[in-house]
């Protein structure tokens, strides 16, 4: 399996901390539950991180063309 292309990436984020960039500029924290093929993830204890507050948002589903980039939280 060819681990550079990124669907098979996302594979190894499965129910791990993931920080989510938005187009915007917000940061998303969570554990990634699932992905579909448009990219649309899935996140539980999601929280939003700004330059000036910090919100809990709980289970949310973020549409795959806001998304800047997906990493895993060390």
């Amino acid at each position: 399996m060819n681990d550079n292309r990124p669907l098979n990436r996302l594979d190894t984020f499965d129910n791990k901390k993931v920080e989510i960039i938005l187009k915007n500029g917000s940061k998303i924290y969570g554990i990634m539950k699932a992905y579909d093929l448009n990219l649309n993830i899935h996140l539980e204890d999601a929280e939003e991180i700004n330059e000036d507050s910090k919100i809990k948002l709980g289970s949310v589903l973020l549409r795959g063309s806001i998304i800047i980039n997906i990493n895993e939280c060390k």
